[in-house]
């Protein structure tokens, strides 16, 4: 309840709050499938603290009466609590889910980019120039806050090019790429969809002794589409787009253990920025995400076989396993609403996962080999992640 309240159909503010059973209100706040927020909330059953405060069931204060250290202290409490206390609507969660999602894709995508220059590392008689065509279908799935749960489902195609040249001790890739991926995803109150691209410009430097370094630089444009639905008939839509820019560095060696057999250890470092436009919802909800500077680091090993005697050294099967430790911001999202705001809980995203992958690379003839491999993501935060990717090299 309030002195002098107004609602609307998502709107409900109050100028001069009064306390309520078990809820705080503030100077501006909205409730809605938008937004809730309380920026200075007023005290619970038996004490309401306001410049002008109606009264309530117990005890009020106002600027005409003092008020007292047991009504101070229980306003601070409330305040401090206010956002914990109040779940944010269905159409916020779901943007940030949909926010999320788009986070998690891109982050996988630079993890995999750097694993793609694993062909030249692993393969000693890689050729001085090749095309490639790489296919690949995953699924994510995730948590968020408030027990929800996000499932993703991603589909991408990409080509590169790589150019060998030689020099004494060492030879040197160097390439260009372009990504297409789609994702489709659903949330426990909607459905999105995500367009993404992204070119990247790398390089391989590999020594005779096996010692390697390997560099990449991306840049991503994503547009972003979600929508919102409940029990009680409240839909939302909103879209937005995203730009993105992050950088790897790897480096590692590989060891020969038995005929055939070897060990590749590896660490990489990734650093990057993402950047969501801010927008305005079907339902009049304004939208702001923060800048997210963020990175992850990587320690893997490779086991695998080679067989230098079967065309030209053509045969490559390998195990890998890897840990990954995110870094950096955690995304928060910030909606508002007839000049109330809230920002959801997240769950922290830098935790410790574990990447999982097996695959096989083999020269089908001079000119064109094949690589087929399958990788599984898990994390505590990242409930799973599952991939499957084909690639085509063509040489010459």
């Amino acid at each position: 309840t309030s002195a002098t309240s107004a609602a609307t159909t998502g709107t409900v503010t109050s100028a001069t709050p009064a306390a309520t059973t078990g809820t705080a209100t503030s100077a501006a706040s909205t409730a809605t499938t938008g937004a809730v927020t309380s920026a200075a909330p007023a005290a619970t059953t038996g004490t309401a603290t306001s410049a002008t405060s109606a009264t309530t069931t117990g005890t009020a204060t106002s600027a005409a009466s003092a008020a007292t250290a047991e009504a101070v202290a229980s306003a601070a409490a409330t305040s401090v609590a206010s956002n914990a206390a109040i779940r944010p609507s269905d159409a916020v969660l779901t943007a940030q889910d949909a926010t999320l999602a788009a986070v998690t894709s891109w982050r996988f995508g630079a993890l995999q980019a750097l694993r793609d220059l694993d062909v030249y590392r692993l393969d000693p008689n890689a050729p001085a120039l090749t095309s490639s065509v790489v296919s690949s279908v995953g699924s994510v799935e995730g948590g968020t806050a408030y027990g929800r749960r996000f499932q993703q489902g991603l589909t991408q195609i990409s080509s590169r090019s790589d150019r060998r040249f030689d020099y004494d001790g060492y030879r040197n890739y160097i390439g260009l790429s372009l990504k297409q991926t789609f994702g489709r995803s659903s949330f426990d109150t909607g459905t999105g969809l995500s367009s993404e691209v992204s070119a990247s410009v790398h390089s391989t430097w590999i020594a005779d002794n096996g010692v390697f370094l390997a560099a990449i630089g991306r840049f991503t444009s994503m547009s972003l589409d979600y929508g919102s639905s409940n029990a009680f008939g409240n839909n939302a839509r909103g879209r937005t787009s995203v730009l993105a820019g992050d950088m790897a560095i790897s480096v590692g060696t590989k060891l020969a253990v038995l005929d055939g057999i070897y060990l590749a250890p590896d660490l990489t470092l990734g650093y990057g920025t993402f950047a969501v436009r801010d927008f305005t919802d079907s339902s009049g909800v304004s939208i702001r995400s923060n800048r997210l500077t963020t990175g992850s680091g990587t320690a893997g090993l490779t086991l695998g076989y080679q067989d230098e005697t079967t065309l030209r050294g053509g045969l490559n099967l390998y195990a890998r396993v890897a840990l990954v430790q995110p870094f950096g911001d955690n995304l928060i999202l910030t909606a508002s609403k007839d000049g109330g705001t809230i920002s959801p809980e997240v769950l922290n995203q830098n935790r410790l996962s574990a990447d999982y992958s097996i695959g096989g690379r083999i020269r089908i003839q001079d000119g064109v080999s094949v690589l087929i491999e399958g990788g599984r993501t898990t994390g505590p935060t990242l409930a799973s992640s599952y991939t499957a990717r084909a690639r085509l090299d063509l040489t010459w």
